[in-house]
């Protein structure tokens, strides 16, 4: 299968699924021309000149879908620091390639919070007067909302967003919903923010925005005084946002916990400060948290329970098929090494040349069975051309930072060689076996695939010890993923089954075998602390 058929699959495949989500969510429509448009002239081009229909194709998708999706989760990252003018020049740029669903719009409204941030409210008016007569009326709402922050007129802005905002459009407008939200902690109603959270908890997942999930998740924990769950949002999903609001956060939870002096403290260690920063902060110091604990309900210190035990799941699994918010510094080591052998590789003859990839250490199970080893372990590092290698690296790049970081540095590389090196010896014993022992195998994908049967052992774990349903989801996504794999090893005669599949049941067992340690260790030590 050569590049150009790969990308044609793989535009084909994610054209369609956008076409499915924009049909699902009936919202943002503009994506679907885009989508069509992409499959129009990918099918046009197939037809004249097929050879090149799949670069067209990818080209196409990577500037006017994988672009525009990248800077608005960028802009969308911005906009939640408040860092408007950075937010706005970013947007302006991706209105040019993605005009349509208001886009041509979002720089004048970036504009307009950046005006209302400094103060300038008159002006801010200004600008946003064509989008009300416009009937852009979200706008509006938007930076009125953010007004009353900045004043920390919370009361007010309660009022204003229970009487003159709809109810769907209010659940429907990701800053609405967290003003809202931070209204009812800051007046001292901690038990009508926890049910609010809860009772719309299907509105606000419906928001597609995760940040504004963990920011529920926050103001629940800080008005309530839960200064661990705090501390674990800003280590885990929210690290996007400044010190300085960190610091606010955490003062705002010791001060809901009772510890009054302790969040002055934290307020005052706090340097860089907007309008809107000095002004909570005044109001902090005026107006003190009250303690969590003597308000809060039987109810709504279950809900609590389970709203940790969310934020917790979504730490242990959420991140599983994605890049996981850590400094994965071995899979990127690994992703090194790979790179450096497969530069070594084009200076000694070519990654395509079976004479220089036998030279630096291919697989051949004769030669392993001869008195040469050492290759089951070289073999991981060589690869054979760009599709292979950059394959490799993109699996790597996405399972590998995610075991890392639930398994641990040590337990993640047993699990990486263990699979590589073991579905290698496997492959060698039946190539002995079948009398092909001249065969020649290279590459790090039975070791990624260990590293796919390591993420199903984890969820598999979650879903049935936990009973975690973000473990459940993202198993299916991995059961599906795996299917897809095998289909694809089957249908290629030159992809080596079954050092993939070897690879796979490699690392599930392996990694059943860490965790039940782990699982016996902790008894141990519970037994030991009683």
């Amino acid at each position: 299968m050569d590049l150009n058929t790969i990308l044609r699959l793989l535009v084909t495949i994610s054209c369609f699924s956008l076409i499915v989500r924009v049909i699902v969510s009936r919202n943002h429509w503009g994506w679907l021309g885009v989508a069509i448009g992409i499959l129009a002239v990918m099918g046009v081009a197939l037809y004249w000149i097929p050879e090149q229909a799949g670069i067209i194709g990818g080209i196409l998708w990577f500037i006017l879908i994988l672009i525009p999706l990248i800077g608005l989760r960028q802009v969308n990252r911005f906009v939640y620091q408040e860092q408007f003018q950075k937010a706005r020049r970013l947007a302006s740029i991706l209105s040019w390639l993605h005009p349509t669903d208001g886009w041509r719009e979002k720089p004048q409204f970036l504009k307009v919070l950046e005006l209302t941030k400094k103060g300038e409210i008159e002006t801010a008016k200004r600008q946003l007067a064509p989008y009300i007569r416009s009937s852009q009326h979200s706008f509006d709402y938007t930076a009125k909302a953010l007004q009353f922050r900045l004043k920390s007129r919370w009361k007010a802005c309660l009022h204003w967003l229970q009487t003159d905002i709809p109810h769907a459009l209010l659940w429907q407008n990701p800053t609405l919903v967290t003003v809202y939200l931070r209204a009812l902690g800051e007046i001292g109603d901690i038990n009508g923010l926890i049910w609010t959270v809860k009772s719309h908890q299907s509105q606000i997942q419906r928001l597609g925005d995760s940040i504004v999930i963990n920011l529920a998740r926050l103001y629940v924990f800080a008005f309530s005084g839960q200064v661990q769950e705090v501390q674990k949002l800003f280590t885990s999903t929210l690290t996007i946002y400044p010190q300085n609001v960190q610091t606010f956060w955490l003062a705002t939870a010791e001060m809901a916990a009772g510890n009054q002096q302790k969040g002055y403290h934290l307020l005052l260690t706090i340097q860089e400060k907007d309008v809107s920063l000095e002004t909570a902060i005044a109001q902090r110091v005026s107006q003190p948290i009250p303690q969590a604990d003597e308000n809060l309900t039987i109810e709504s210190q279950r809900i609590l329970h389970t709203i940790k035990q969310d934020l917790q799941q979504e730490i242990n699994y959420g991140s599983a098929i994605s890049i996981a918010p850590t400094k994965a510094y071995l899979t990127y080591s690994l992703m090194a090494a790979n790179l450096l052998v497969f530069f070594l590789e084009m200076q000694q003859g070519g990654t395509q040349n079976l004479e220089t990839l036998y030279r630096l250490g291919a697989a051949v199970p004769g030669e392993i069975f001869s008195g040469e080893p050492w290759r089951i372990l070289t073999a991981n590092f060589l690869h054979y051309g760009y599709i292979h290698i950059g394959s490799n690296l993109l699996g790597l790049w996405i399972l590998g930072p995610y075991v890392e970081f639930f398994l641990g540095g040590i337990r993640y590389l047993i699990v990486y060689f263990v699979s590589g090196m073991g579905a290698i010896s496997l492959f060698a014993v039946f190539a002995i076996f079948l009398g092909q022992g001249n065969e020649l195998l290279v590459g790090a994908s039975a070791a990624i695939m260990g590293l796919m049967g390591a993420t199903f052992m984890i969820l598999w774990r979650g879903w049935r010890q936990e009973q975690s349903k973000i473990a459940q989801e993202r198993l299916q996504l991995v059961a599906l993923i795996i299917s897809l794999q095998i289909l694809f090893d089957v249908s290629l005669a030159k992809v080596s089954f079954l050092g993939h599949f070897a690879g796979l049941i490699f690392g599930i067992l392996s990694t059943f075998i860490i965790l039940l340690i782990n699982k016996n260790k902790n008894k141990i030590e519970i037994i030991n602390n009683r």
